[in-house]
């Protein structure tokens, strides 16, 4: 790690950049043309994602976001991952190409630049280089929340002293990589009336000032080609607490208002003090790191989510930081194995935070039409949880949930070019369970352009000082997973990302006629989290990080026993589904899979159809799977995604198979394939694969916020306005 850098210094470092550009025109001009630096070998092309390939061959006649035509020089704001964490020789690379160097990862390897559009091929064609990426856009993707997750019959809150008894996440930080939040919103005061909101760092200030030069164009080739900032990035990022680049001190820090709206879902403390209307959240006592990665609009880029990402990673320990919850998505239709924004996402798990991704709001068509394969990045790596959303038609009554028609279906389609050109559908189970997003009511911030641009979300004559609104969407689902990971962390602080994300599926209630590709493992049952995490030991982290804990190994708790398996909410019993969806297309149940330790808590491992890998490298042969675990992956029609309760049936009954030797990694011998679907084919009557949906050059969006689904049943009703996901 880089020593801390000098304070004094670095301000007077970034004073010279953003208030003296005229020293930059000194510099000579980088070399102008137009020609193409060629190479031996076409294999460059492939090294590049599909955007830039077209850019490069002249394809692309209209200026965006990270591609400026109109420069002296075009040029294109990329992404450049390299295979070795020592980013050195690739980024001299670059600079002597005439390009400028920003920031350099810690969660990836690899670093951000502009680069002139004639230099795409030579440095693709870096042996070093593993990928090239455009820097894409990224926006912005009661209690009844307590009372039909089963939250709220797990805890009280005391009328004299305003504390909770049982799980409210105390101690537990949740980073909340989003628009900001208005920490001024009484909603996120604790007890005593202090603010929960522990740190606010901006990712956006920074970018908006380049943002400002770049405007201009020609500082570009007369100031700083040929530079190399990312010094300035990696001293700042990994030094303790917000460092002064990054803090936020505005008194209204999310302008937008989506990120205090997520926040308030997963961690605000909302009832009127006049009586009456109680909006609080999933685990209201929880500490909330506000990450700022989207600007007043909603509107960011992946390096800033990847940036955020890695703040997170360098500052958990500091802020206790266990959980990440990123309610915004996009669509760069690269495969989870080489797309930037799922590696980082994937480290940080590796690193031992569980995060928490919207699925997206593409769940139909222009015409109200269902369709398939539309979840979003990085919802589509395989490490995170992604969430897609229900309605709840504001009853208590869990009988009568069904999954929004706007929630994104799986399967993904992200995809990589094999040597021929053609495209390997990655074509994995999403989104991994649903939860409530639908008319969900949450903290406001004061003058968000939100509100501003849909009035009609406003809800009035709450309580001022803890203002609230009302949105849909699954960016509103994905916080209330959040949220009940929180409390299962407080109760068991033992637990791992993967282990977390595999309790959640098992306890999931199944939705009656939802398929794998609508509902995931089924609807968030948090009593039945919990109740699994108080019997599981609480050294299961450190154990798998230290090697002390073996596959088969017990995982229970001294004098502890497995739930029955069904939960009282509201009065009606919630069977748990019981079967779990490992690396996204592996269908796993019984009881075995808590009662043992399985290699896949590991959260360095990830297991992705017949590939295991441990740290990004081919793990080690051995036992990945205990005995007595069953498959169902054969019980899943390749045809049409079987129904999940169809399939909770089954493999409860006893038909799944049982692995009576467990499964080895030795010689590849593993499960099958799993859950697959052909290219191209009908998952049901009239319900056809969403192939190649892709938002506007890969622009994320703040996981769309949904007006809502208005209908109950099977026709619900036909409104699709997106604000975000």
């Amino acid at each position: 790690m880089p020593p801390e850098p000098n304070q004094d210094f670095m301000k007077k470092i970034i004073a010279t950049l953003l208030l003296a550009s005229f020293a930059l025109l000194i510099v000579p001009n980088s070399p102008q043309g137009t020609v193409r630096a060629q190479s031996n070998s076409q294999n460059y092309r492939r090294k590049m994602a599909a955007p830039l390939q077209r850019v490069e061959s002249g394809q692309v006649t209209t200026s965006n976001v990270w591609y400026e035509r109109n420069a002296p020089e075009p040029f294109v704001q990329v992404l450049i991952q390299t295979y070795s964490s020592d980013t050195t020789a690739a980024r001299q690379a670059v600079t002597a190409a005439g390009g400028t160097v920003w920031n350099k990862y810690y969660s990836i390897n690899g670093f951000d630049a502009w680069l002139p559009v004639s230099k795409l091929a030579q440095i693709a064609d870096n042996p070093g280089v593993e990928r090239l990426t455009p820097n894409y856009p990224a926006e912005k993707s009661e209690s009844l929340l307590e009372t039909v997750t089963g939250v709220a019959a797990k805890r009280l809150l005391s009328a004299t002293t305003n504390q909770y008894s049982g799980p409210d996440g105390t101690g537990v930080g949740i980073a909340i990589l989003d628009s900001g939040v208005m920490a001024s919103n009484k909603g996120f005061n604790d007890a005593a009336g202090v603010s929960r909101v522990k740190a606010q760092a901006d990712f956006v200030k920074l970018n908006s000032a380049l943002r400002t030069f770049q405007s201009s164009n020609s500082w570009f080739l007369q100031g700083m080609a040929g530079a190399d900032f990312s010094w300035l990035y990696s001293g700042a990022i990994s030094s303790a607490g917000v460092n002064f680049l990054f803090k936020n001190t505005a008194s209204n820090a999310d302008k937008y208002g989506h990120g205090t709206f997520v926040a308030g879902i997963a961690a605000g403390r909302l009832k009127s003090t006049t009586g009456g209307a109680d909006f609080t959240g999933i685990a209201p006592n929880a500490n909330i790191i506000s990450v700022k990665v989207l600007d007043d609009n909603g509107v960011g880029q992946v390096t800033d989510v990847i940036k955020g990402i890695d703040w997170v990673i360098l500052h958990k320990n500091e802020y206790n930081i266990h959980v990440i919850n990123l309610s915004l998505g996009g669509s760069s239709g690269e495969s989870y194995q080489t797309d930037p924004l799922c590696r980082a996402a994937r480290r940080a798990v590796a690193e031992g935070i569980t995060v928490v991704v919207s699925a997206g709001n593409y769940g139909k068509d222009a015409f109200g039409r269902e369709i398939y394969g539309t979840i979003t990045s990085p919802g589509n790596e395989p490490s995170v949880i992604t969430v897609g959303s229900v309605n709840t038609f504001q009853t208590v009554s869990r009988l009568d949930d069904r999954v929004n028609t706007f929630s994104s279906r799986g399967p993904t389609r992200s995809f990589y070019l094999n040597s021929t050109g053609a495209k390997v559908y990655d074509n994995l189970i999403k989104p991994d369970l649903v939860a409530p997003g639908n008319k969900i009511v949450s903290a406001e911030s004061l003058s968000s352009n939100l509100l501003t641009e849909n009035p009609i979300l406003d809800i009035l004559d709450f309580d001022t000082a803890a203002p609230v609104m009302q949105m849909s969407g699954t960016s509103v689902s994905a916080p209330v997973v959040s949220g009940t990971v929180a409390l299962m962390i407080q109760k068991n602080p033992g637990l791992t990302p993967p282990l977390v994300k595999a309790m959640l599926q098992y306890t999931a209630q199944q939705i009656p006629a939802a398929n794998l590709s609508q509902q995931g493992a089924g609807l968030l049952n948090a009593s039945g989290a919990l109740n699994l995490a108080d019997v599981l030991r609480t050294d299961v982290s450190t154990a798998a990080e230290n090697g002390t804990i073996a596959v088969g190994d017990s995982m229970l708790a001294a004098g502890k026993s497995m739930p029955s398996g069904s939960d009282t909410i509201n009065g009606e019993t919630v069977k748990w589904g019981k079967y779990i969806i490992a690396g996204g297309n592996h269908v796993l149940g019984k009881n075995a899979l808590f009662t043992k330790y399985q290699g896949f808590y590991n959260p360095r491992i990830l297991w992705v159809k017949n590939s295991v890998t441990k740290d990004g490298v081919a793990a080690p042969n051995g036992r990945l799977i205990s005995v007595n675990v069953a498959s169902g992956d054969f019980l899943a029609d390749r045809k049409s995604l079987t129904s999940g309760d169809q399939l909770s049936s089954r493999m409860t009954g006893g038909q799944g198979l049982l692995l009576s030797d467990g499964v080895m990694l030795a010689d590849g011998l593993l499960l099958s394939d799993g859950v697959m679907l052909a290219d191209g084919v009908m998952l049901a009557d009239g319900v056809m694969l969403a192939d190649g949906l892709l938002l506007s050059d890969g622009v994320m969006l703040a996981d769309g916020v949904m007006l809502a689904d208005n209908l109950q049943g099977a026709s619900i009703g036909s409104q699709n306005h997106l604000l975000g996901e």
